[in-house]
């Protein structure tokens, strides 16, 4: 038996290998692939090659790798298989599976059955998972494009318990770089352990969870996009240090939570649709998790919650906004511990019935509630100046929002001149500051700047064009542009202020703080 097989594809060649009917066997083992190795197969070249089998594509019981060539494998079970590794570095793959796009399936050593994807570009279709790795899923660059289990809107089966994820690992999943787009009846990026992004361009449909690890997910950079999901972001701790990032699901948008899919908790999403989801009812316990937020910026537009810690969520840094639904039983935040704020940019609007004030430690939190907020109307925070601290327009209609601003960017707003569209201020009905003890799509630019999702929400920091700071300010003080909208007519003046008419839009004295405009709501 030779130590490795290599396959060179001949520049400009065309190769076919078809396999019909029952595996033929060998000393008792079942030769079940069009091309099949008991060695480490490598295929390389400038050439293409088209294999169709009734059973597996292409398969090693050593390592699979892939350095070049154009390969189309239309398979009756796996698309690509190496017992140890599959490793891709280059070439062109098309795979069509009934089972599993690309595997590697060896369980019984921690260093083997890993899968490797470092160049090149992946197409899959397969019925069951995209890509499965027994242990560790690599991406460090490339293009990988997967539509598994028939994408996010595939009809589901109660009695079909077949794992249907896009890209899945058993241990580590790690994305550091290449462009990923996955459809998947089942999560996106799953593993039974960890997941760890910090780099590439990933966009994400899927009918549960985008992205799912039953211990930790972080992510310290690149640019994730969610369309469609059941839950954005799920694991026990989550920390998000850097990146772009937006969801758009129906349930949580991020969700600190314990449990696997085989405790029957929200991952349990191939075996009983609930009223909530795929999986039913968020079924997790209350123990000790975390949702950290130390930088990156965060877009969230969520049916459920925007962020569910079942223990704390601290943030320091970065900037995040929340758009949650005006009439529902979930809320903007929901955490079962607290949430502390040391620093970065907070916009939090949701429903008033079940809303929760972060503690802050060093600077005042805005909570207000407001009448008749609409999606598409933009919320702003105004200085003294007239200068806008921040701005986020969400797609849902709100009733309750909370703001926070680092010490740097609210050093002009006064406590006693902000106002809600209702009238209230600082200590009375309709809204007002609070902080210390107290607290229970559109597009973004980690650089501040405002792009467009395609659902309409948007948000924007200070960043996007240059101003003149007001007086006292420091010298590096960011500040944005002026002239965002206000809230909607009615709302009482302060005393001394005038009150605004149809036509005019409302002022203030010195102060700064919450605008009315007959139109939109400004905070």
């Amino acid at each position: 038996q030779a130590d490795k097989i290599t396959l060179t594809l001949a520049e400009g060649s065309q190769n076919t290998i078809t396999a019909r009917g029952e595996a033929a066997t060998e000393d008792d083992e079942a030769l079940d692939a069009a091309v099949y190795s008991k060695a480490d197969m490598v295929i390389n070249g400038g050439g293409s090659l088209l294999v169709t089998s009734d059973m597996h594509g292409i398969l090693s019981k050593d390592d699979m790798i892939v350095t070049g060539g154009t390969l189309e494998i239309d398979a009756g079970d796996d698309g690509l298989r190496g017992k140890d590794a599959v490793e891709i570095g280059g070439g062109t793959l098309t795979i069509r599976a009934l089972g599993d796009g690309v595997k590697a399936n060896n369980d019984s050593d921690p260093e083997r059955g890993y899968v490797s994807i470092d160049g090149g570009s992946l197409t899959v279709e397969s019925e069951q998972d995209g890509v499965q790795a027994e242990t560790t899923l690599q991406i460090t660059a490339g293009t990988v494009h997967i539509v598994a289990g028939g994408g996010a809107g595939a009809a589901w089966d109660a009695g079909d318990e077949t794992s249907r994820k896009g890209l899945k690992a058993g241990t580590r999943l790690t994305v550091t770089g290449g462009e990923i787009t996955v459809d998947s009846f089942d999560d996106a990026l799953h593993s039974n352990a960890d997941v760890y992004v910090s780099g590439g361009t990933i966009t994400l449909s899927t009918g549960d969870d985008a992205i799912h690890g039953d211990a930790d997910v972080t992510v310290a950079d690149g640019v994730i996009e969610v369309l469609e999901a059941y839950e954005g972001i799920e694991g026990v701790d989550v920390v998000i240090s850097g990146g772009e990032i937006g969801v758009v699901c129906s349930d949580d948008a991020i969700n600190a939570a314990g449990g696997t899919e085989e405790e029957g908790t929200t991952a349990d999403a191939q075996n009983a649709w609930g009223p909530w989801g795929r999986g039913g009812e968020d079924q997790f316990a209350v123990g000790d998790y975390s949702i950290c937020v130390t930088g990156g910026s965060l877009v969230l537009e969520a049916g459920g919650d925007g962020m569910d810690s079942n223990g704390i969520i601290e943030m320091s840094g970065g900037t995040l906004f929340i758009g949650c639904p005006a009439m529902s039983r979930d809320s903007a935040i929901d955490v079962n511990g607290t949430m502390t704020l040391t620093g970065g940019v907070l916009v939090s609007l949701g429903s008033s019935q079940m809303a929760q004030v972060p503690d802050s430690d060093s600077q005042a939190v805005l909570a207000a509630s407001v009448d008749g907020a609409q999606g598409g109307q933009a919320v702003s925070l105004r200085d003294a100046s007239g200068r806008t601290l921040v701005s986020f327009t969400p797609s849902q209609s709100w009733q309750h929002a909370v703001i926070y601003l680092d010490d740097t960017l609210a050093l002009e707003v006064e406590l006693t001149d902000l106002v809600t569209s209702q009238g209230g201020a600082f200590g009375m009905p309709g809204g007002g500051w609070g902080g210390g003890q107290g607290g229970r799509r559109g597009d973004f630019d980690s650089q501040g700047g405002t792009r467009f999702r395609p659902d309409g929400a948007q948000g924007m920091v200070p960043g996007e064009e240059e101003m003149i700071p007001p007086e006292g300010a420091p010298e590096d003080m960011p500040t944005p542009p002026d002239g965002m909208p206000t809230p909607p007519e009615g709302a009482p003046a302060l005393p001394g202020e005038a009150q605004p008419s149809d036509e005019t839009e409302a002022t203030e004295e010195p102060g700064g703080g919450i605008q009315t405009d007959p139109e939109e709501n400004t905070l």
